[in-house]
């Protein structure tokens, strides 16, 4: 068939509408629906993550192993993956109900779990156990490893007690289970039960209104593995001290073979999540003279602290000449009447940490030595939390059938604290410390007519310095195969000022 000129037009026109059309039909988008189910039981898989091949967009499912996913196109492919499953992709097609089924990772019931009285294969275990990798709790930056556990155990909730440098978190195992006492768990590394709960609960205004935290001196990288014991089995273990279940803390060991060496290093920063919405000086004065007027006074309201109006709402031009020099804030013609207290007490937060291990063995011996240091501002002005650490693993086969361990660990955690809550700073901010308020007199002053959280933070010196060593050793003697004794002993120091 020959086309002239004059019906190319006619060609292209029609050849666009298709295109359009075909163009219109791939980007159509669907809804689909599914179920991922148990290879073996037919049983729902809750919280398995449904993604679509080369994109971030994907799903959860619920309880019922139920997901619901926009899809476009027709050459879909689906990745299904979970804890303890065998991660699938399946070609989606044209459908829009879709059942998968995912394969238990039958190598995983082989896999040492540390029970607190020794070791045992997963498929053997009947108490009620959480295991969670030393590399999932690095994966996450957080102010110490405690936090790292949020969300990685059912059964065990984690709240983070605040932003701050070096903060502690609230765990909780199996819910509250005292109204008087502290909920706290045990933590046992390597088989040593540390001291712990009595600093958490002491604290007080003097130390900025959030807690110690003696655990912040643990370096994360150090930990191989996490096992937490949740069911009454733990107090048999441990007595009453395992009341509110126990977290064993196992440390890296060395391994047979030529030495290695691993440096690790990351950098991140800290911000709030959210800024509150605080009235500016003229929005606040307003509201002040209308409440005034509607209390049945007249002429200009009198305002706290014996301030007047024209120091209310005006500022000279060397207080902001101060503010620029100090602060770096440019105030409007030097006339602004509104102080931010939040935007001077808070700051964008830099964190860097650097670990360094080595490790090395042969049939008689093998060690593990790790360093650490870690420098981690809040997005708090002025708050900081730095650690170093130093642990030696060692293992000797003294004899065949005799062997010994020995672990060591220094540290020392200087967390430079700020008032917040109720003590001032970050609390005052948000409450007392009026936007009317100057930072300083008009003689340059520090303002102390009323509340000044900038005067608190650049006076306040306050710090906690934990100094801890935690030991221990282990002989084990197996004079037969079906039989072992074993010795140990553990010493923890915590020396908090």
């Amino acid at each position: 068939m020959k086309i002239s000129l004059r019906d190319w037009p006619i060609v292209l026109a029609a050849t666009m509408c298709m295109l359009m059309v075909g163009f219109a039909s791939h980007g159509q988008s669907r809804t689909v629906t599914g179920r991922v189910l148990d290879f073996d039981s037919r049983d729902p898989v809750p919280f398995a993550t449904v993604q679509i091949k080369e994109t971030t967009r994907g799903a959860t499912t619920d309880v019922d192993g139920r997901f619901t996913l926009e899809v476009e196109g027709n050459n879909v492919i689906l990745i299904v993956s979970t804890v303890g499953y065998e991660r699938q992709e399946v070609e989606l097609g044209n459908r829009t109900q879709i059942n998968i089924q995912l394969r238990q990772i039958i190598s995983e019931l082989d896999e040492l779990v540390v029970v607190g009285y020794g070791t045992q294969t997963k498929r053997e275990i009947t108490g009620s156990i959480s295991r969670v990798d030393g590399q999932a709790l690095r994966a996450v930056q957080v102010p110490s490893f405690e936090a790292g556990l949020q969300g990685q155990a059912a059964g065990v909730q984690v709240i983070q007690g605040s932003g701050l440098a070096g903060a502690g978190s609230v765990i909780r195992i199996r819910g509250l289970a005292s109204v008087s006492s502290v909920g706290d768990p045990l933590f046992v590394v390597d088989g040593i039960p540390i001291t712990n709960d009595q600093f958490l609960a002491a604290a007080n205004w003097q130390n900025g209104a959030f807690n110690n935290n003696p655990l912040a001196a643990i370096n994360p990288n150090d930990i191989e593995s996490v096992e937490i014991l949740k069911d009454a089995a733990a107090a048999g273990i441990y007595g009453s001290r395992g009341a509110n279940g126990v977290i064993l803390i196992t440390t890296k060991r060395g391994r047979s073979g030529k030495p290695q060496f691993n440096y690790t290093s990351n950098f991140g920063t800290s911000n709030p999540v959210a800024k509150p919405r605080l009235v500016d000086g003229d929005t606040w004065l307003q509201l002040y003279q209308e409440a005034w007027e509607n209390d049945g006074n007249t002429g200009p309201a009198r305002l706290p602290n014996d301030l007047t109006w024209d120091e209310a709402t005006r500022r000279s031009i060397s207080y902001a000449r101060l503010m620029r020099e100090r602060y770096g804030v440019s105030l409007r013609d030097g006339f602004s009447n509104t102080t931010d207290w939040w935007d001077l007490l808070t700051q964008t937060g830099f964190r860097q940490n650097h670990d360094l291990s080595a490790s090395w063995g042969k049939d008689s011996y093998r060690g593990w030595v790790g360093i650490s240091y870690t420098d981690n501002d809040s997005y708090i002005r002025g708050n900081n939390f730095k650690r170093g650490s130093v642990r030696a693993n060692l293992d000797f086969n003294l004899a065949k059938n005799l062997d010994l361990q020995v672990s060591t660990s220094m540290s020392q955690g200087v967390n430079r604290r700020v008032r917040v809550a109720y003590t001032g700073g970050l609390g005052d901010a948000m409450s007392v410390a009026l936007p009317i308020y100057p930072v300083f007199e008009s003689d340059s002053s520090w303002f102390r007519r009323g509340a000044n959280p900038l005067f608190q933070a650049e006076n306040f010196e306050g710090y906690t310095i934990d100094n801890r060593t935690i030991n221990n050793f282990i002989l084990n003697f197996s004079p037969t195969q079906d039989l072992k004794f074993s010795a140990f002993g553990g010493f923890d120091y915590l020396d908090q000022r």
